[in-house]
């Protein structure tokens, strides 16, 4: 590439103008928050893992988000033990009735689904 879009010895508009506000009255100040900010009890739905939807619930400010199957599991049975996943019996991601979920061990999840992933590839 011949040139340059800067000409040597050109001073810039904005030398010796260290901490310029162009904009006072629209720039982010320390210490605020977003403003679309989403109240607790939120539910939103992103793909995951096989672009599969699921449904997340906003548990905790500023940002604590849980998928809504882990949070119907915990409201009617309590905390889900480490190791354990959130199964759902149908394979509808988004049907998360507590009549639809179980619990299993990751390695009987795995088990559970394993020709599905067969198939897959």
């Amino acid at each position: 590439m011949t040139g340059s879009v800067f000409v040597v010895g050109h001073t810039p508009w904005n030398k010796n103008m260290k901490g310029i506000h162009l904009s006072p009255g629209t720039e982010f100040k320390k210490g605020q928050q977003a403003l679309p900010l989403l109240p607790i009890g939120s539910v939103r739905f992103r793909k995951h893992k096989g672009d599969k939807k699921r449904a997340w619930i906003k548990v905790a400010d500023p940002n604590t988000w849980i998928p809504r199957a882990s949070a119907v599991w915990i409201a009617n049975h309590g905390t889900i033990p480490r190791g354990m996943i959130i199964h759902h019996k149908d394979r509808d991601t988004l049907n998360d009735n507590i009549g639809n979920l179980e619990l299993m061990t990751r390695s009987q999840h795995l088990a559970e689904h394993r020709e599905e992933i067969r198939r897959g590839r």
